[in-house]
């Protein structure tokens, strides 16, 4: 159940006419990266460019905000109450790296550290968000109301309530672009309006079109692709490509908006294997773990940190790590009552771990409420169905005899249901998955995480169900966990790179 307060929003993109507009829900306690993708999405913008917010903003002051200032900065204020607020225009809120021009201004916040009631707390509140500084779409958000809900699953939000108009075509040239287009498509005649055919890759074009059912299911599913382009400098995968090009719509009777950009620079649709291994860091040595992750520093590779690990160093090494360039799997398996394991993963989430884990065991309501607060940071969560280390006679011992490959998909199921972003299973059972979840317009590309993964020639240790590489990603796994046979090598990196 949505147990945070409900922000409505309505959007309307700024210089065009006739309007294009969305009323929309969201929790008050996303980031405002997240807030981003939502809008880009509802919106057609397709991750080709730089974001920002800008706005006259209330920040409460406490000591997150004070992070961002200068220590100097931080003293002239440091008689203020906790409580109260500063406020000051044109502050700018993005996502903020290495490549971010003025870096250490006082005025730049971080996107994917702020979170939406930080920045707007009171109805009638609005900001900027402005996208592709070259073609300069801006959008003016209001805060319409505040809504306090329980009732309503959290997996229903974000949700868009009404809207008119299709969104922008990328890299037309801004709002003037798009009505030189949409006069052209008027007339159906002249230069250049076959120019714009050939471009667009159609004949027609109605900016008017507006489609709920179909905006309801890309915002649930595109600011989690989205957060991977821009806050893991992740490539997508093929699936989530044709879900981003709506493929989907293929086996449709009626026709398909056209699609505005068939071409999607940031999109690369070659994916390097490599960022598809998680390698296991499964040592009881974290200096160990520090000779590992700068030998493969550079590769592409997840890093996994799994319970030993995390036992010896908490989740210092996770922001370490992050700042070698890596993703981290946080390999926990949490497995506990609802609340319990809510509460657990709003910290572990914040730690800034890309994905984690919970057991399926633990129920629909467990798994519901888990994701609910994973996706609140742009966290992936994962289920896990039965341990790779088990097979039927240890299952039958437990008291489980359904066959194996039912009771994993069972689990998997409900996970789905559930709200989770994939299920770590054996590459055995990715097949019937695959046939189970997709690829499909409803699922995008639910996560198949395996692990079991051997090279040829490997010794299986304690997996009972392993399969090579290159023939786990041919069954359809997302990402491969790997341990030994890198992290054992005599030469790690050189191991990973000859996987493939």
């Amino acid at each position: 159940m949505a147990s945070q307060p409900i922000y409505q929003f309505y959007a309307e993109l700024l210089d065009f006419k006739p309007r294009i507009w969305r009323r929309f829900q969201v929790l008050n306690n996303i980031t405002m990266a997240k807030l981003g993708y939502i809008l880009m999405s509802m919106f057609e913008m397709q991750a080709s460019h730089m974001f920002r917010f800008e706005a006259p903003i209330n920040i409460t002051f406490n000591q997150r905000v004070a992070e961002t200032f200068f220590e100097e900065e931080f003293a002239k204020f440091s008689s203020i109450p906790e409580d109260s607020l500063i406020t000051k225009e044109n502050w700018r809120i993005e996502i903020v790296n290495e490549d971010t021009p003025d870096a250490y201004d006082n005025n730049l916040f971080d996107a994917t550290q702020h979170k939406v009631k930080e920045v707007i707390s009171h109805p009638k509140s609005f900001v900027t968000f402005c996208y592709d500084y070259g073609d300069n779409w801006n959008i003016r958000l209001i805060l319409e109301d505040i809504i306090i809900d329980k009732t309503l699953p959290g997996k229903d939000l974000p949700r868009i309530l009404e809207g008119e108009g299709y969104g922008i075509i990328e890299d037309c040239g801004g709002p003037g672009g798009l009505k030189e287009i949409t006069r052209a498509f008027k007339k159906k005649k002249g230069t250049q309006y076959k120019e714009y055919c050939d471009w667009l890759r159609c004949d027609d074009l109605d900016l008017t079109t507006f489609d709920r059912d179909d905006g309801n299911l890309r915002v649930k599913k595109i600011p989690r692709i989205y957060a991977d382009i821009y806050e893991r400098r992740l490539a997508p995968t093929k699936k989530s490509i044709d879900f981003l090009e709506r493929k989907y719509l293929h086996n449709k009777t009626e026709p398909a908006p056209p699609a505005p950009s068939p071409e999607l620079p940031c999109l690369p649709p070659h994916i390097n294997p490599i960022t598809q291994v998680i390698v296991a860091l499964d040592v009881n040595d974290i200096s160990q773990a520090r000779e590992l992750a700068h030998a493969l520093q550079g590769t592409g590779c997840w890093l996994k940190i799994g319970l030993e690990l995390y036992a010896l160093s908490g989740v210092k090494l996770i922001d370490e790590f992050k700042n070698l360039g890596f993703n981290i799997f946080l390999d926990v398996k949490l497995h506990d009552i609802p609340t319990t394991v809510q509460r657990t993963l709003r910290i572990l989430a914040a730690s800034g771990a890309d994905m984690i884990n919970v057991h399926c065991l633990g129920g629909y309501e467990m798994m519901a409420r888990a994701a609910e607060v994973c996706h609140q940071q742009n966290t992936l969560l994962i289920g896990v169905t039965v341990l790779t280390s088990m097979d039927g006679q240890e299952m039958a011992q437990i008291g489980v005899f359904q066959d194996m490959g039912a009771q994993v998909s069972r689990l998997a199921g409900l996970a789905y249901q559930a709200g989770l972003d994939g299920v770590v299973a054996s590459a055995r059972e990715v097949p019937v998955l695959r046939q189970q979840f997709g690829p499909s317009q409803q699922t995008d590309d639910f996560l198949l995480v395996t692990p079991g993964i051997r090279p040829v020639g490997s010794n299986a240790n304690d997996q009972a169900r392993i399969l090579t590489p290159q023939a786990a990603l041919d069954a359809g796994s997302s990402f491969l966990v790997i341990g030994r046979p890198i992290t054992q090598a005599p030469d790690p990196r050189l191991a990973l790179l000859n996987l493939f």
